[in-house]
């Protein structure tokens, strides 16, 4: 089954990345060497400090070394976990080429990772979309039974990948891109006719590896011989079908007069397809006009419907309050064809059957458990206190838990014995809940500086929950000595977590070493798995090398995407 979900909160980070700013990635080890350091810890794996740089360690054991501070201190170089002291500044100038390194914390075991004792993925292939002048956004990732996987979004500009070209435009387009497990492209789609039209989410039918997507339009779509022609004020929600090999089978359309996004879509176990996301003015999808909350132009209410197989309605619920800007993000499975939702409330959310969720300030998380009828079994509020906000990144699911990703700026109390707080601006964080709702487990990831979530999924061969964010200096996962060594501005950092408790398995940063500038920008996206492959999405400034794979973006004005397969 497809356990992910899934996404940065793309808007809020892009907005942190300067114009003109140049970044490098990694997966490359080791890769410290000559780099500024204050001890042996924050040096590769058989380095030491000397004289404030790393250099290889000759005798290859444990010694006493000189720091640029003049202090002696003690390492021990069999340890790779690496801590970090690059000063946190924004200021580079675009197109330097600087060498990718990689440093990793890990406590794993073979027991674990029987593929790869270290418990990091290793890359099969990587490949980045767009030029030098697009604005590419990967929404979603799903992987079908062969183990190819289905990339969607939209951009601007143009995507060239091998031989495959997407259409350029001035405007947003949407698009579908098959890779074969080998990296090859199978087929690539792109579609839209006015500005504006978003493809936010991709579902796999796991009984015939057929395509859902979801997401938003503003004039007139089209699929092949499949078209929706309509003059909606503002984006109408659209839901597609496609086989396969990229023909679309269906496509249906549903708006009112102001806006509707389909932010999220999954397939249960007996065929019936979730669509959630968010509203304005009184939408029907079926079963009559959803409720209509009067309020500002920014206002919506939260959707929630589930069709039949043959995309017919089942049940549709609208949620929310006046002047509350509402909206579902996610959806997973749950127990006996109920639905996990997750996303966020600024009013108030009548769950039917009872459970209400009270915003407290700012912007709330919430999950909630809807039953087969629409029915809620429970929901439950994700707040910060003390005037902070929660940005929602995620969700995943397996048969004992729901898990969420996002960030925080506050202090989150879920439980008596769970609290989650962060240490500097935002942190990342991560939270489990049992199936009744009851809290798991929970925890804070970041240092002094902002920190986002990416996207959270589950390793379920091994019991791990895989985490992608980006990360600043003094992020770490488990214990201060797992503390990543950050390079530049950000990096692509990657964790992995037991599913049963949070404990630290392992993690590792992707980014650049050459701290001269120190503006380099890497950030997560999505990731899911299937069996033991894993597909994850970045995002990268310059130069980046993962593996054998030399990516590259002159362009200044928007980060570059890149995706690839991993194995376990």
């Amino acid at each position: 089954m497809e356990t992910m979900r899934r996404s940065l909160p793309r808007l809020t980070l892009l907005m942190l990345l300067p114009l003109g700013v140049a970044a490098t990635g990694c997966w490359k080890q080791p890769g410290t060497a000559g780099l500024p350091c204050n001890s042996a810890s924050e040096c590769d794996d058989g380095q030491q400090c000397v004289a404030g740089l790393c250099e290889a360690n000759t005798d290859g054991h444990a010694s006493t070394e000189t720091s640029a501070s003049g202090d002696a201190s003690t390492s021990d170089p069999s340890m790779s976990a690496t801590a970090a002291s690059m000063t946190d500044v924004a200021t580079t100038t675009a197109g330097e080429t600087n060498t990718d390194a990689t440093t990793s914390a890990t406590t794993g075991n073979e027991s674990e990772c029987p593929s790869d004792p270290s418990c990091l993925p290793s890359p099969d292939w990587v490949v980045s979309l767009g030029d030098e002048d697009s604005q590419v956004t990967i929404q979603d990732i799903a992987i079908d039974g062969t183990g190819a996987a289905i990339v969607a979004g939209h951009f601007t500009g143009s995507i060239d990948i091998g031989d495959t070209k997407l259409q350029a435009a001035s405007y947003r387009r949407i698009f579908l891109i098959k890779f074969t497990p080998d990296g090859a492209v199978a087929w690539a789609l792109d579609a839209g006719d006015s500005e504006d039209d978003e493809l936010r989410a991709v579902a796999i039918d796991p009984d015939n590896d057929t395509i859902l997507a979801t997401g938003a339009f503003l004039a007139n779509i089209s699929f092949g011989e499949e078209m929706i022609m309509r003059q909606p004020q503002e984006a109408d929600l659209f839901l597609a079908r496609f086989k396969p090999d990229g023909t679309a089978e269906e496509l249906f359309g549903w708006g009112a007069p102001k806006g509707q996004y389909g932010n999220d879509i999954m397939v249960l176990d007996n065929g019936d397809v979730v669509v959630v996301g968010m509203y304005q003015d009184a939408p029907d999808f079926g079963g009559g006009p959803l409720a209509l909350e009067p309020g500002l132009g920014s206002s919506y209410n939260v959707l929630i419907a589930r069709f039949n197989s043959s995309f017919g309605h089942v049940w549709s619920q609208g949620l929310g309050a006046a002047n509350g800007h509402d909206r579902a993000m996610f959806a997973q499975p749950g127990p006996d064809n109920t639905i996990y939702v997750g996303g966020l409330v600024a009013s108030q959310l009548d769950f039917p059957g009872g459970p209400k969720i009270v915003n407290m300030g700012t912007d709330d998380g919430f999950v909630a458990r809807v039953g087969p009828g629409g029915m809620a079994d429970w929901a439950v509020p994700i707040a910060a206190g003390g005037g902070g906000s929660i940005l929602m990144s995620g969700l995943a699911s397996d048969d004992d838990r729901v898990y969420v990703i996002g960030a925080t700026n506050g202090t989150i109390q879920p439980s008596a014995d769970v609290m989650l707080e962060s240490a500097g601006l935002y942190d990342v964080f991560a939270l489990a809940l049992n199936s009744d709702g009851t809290v798991s487990w929970g925890d804070t990831y970041g240092g002094d500086t902002d920190e986002l979530a990416g996207a959270i999924t589950i390793d379920a061969t091994r019991g791990h929950v895989l985490l992608s964010t980006m990360c600043r200096v003094g992020a770490n996962f488990g214990d201060v000595d797992d503390t990543l060594s950050i390079v530049g501005n950000s990096d692509f950092c990657w964790a992995r977590l037991r599913a049963d408790s949070g404990a630290h398995v392992a993690s590792a940063r992707y980014g650049g070493k050459d701290p001269e500038p120190p503006a380099e920008f890497e950030f997560g996206g999505p990731l899911v798995t299937r069996d033991d492959a894993l597909y994850m999405a970045g995002y990268f400034f310059g130069e980046m090398t993962i593996g054998a794979d030399e990516l590259s973006h002159p362009g200044m004005m928007y980060a570059r995407p890149w995706v690839g397969r991993f194995g376990l």
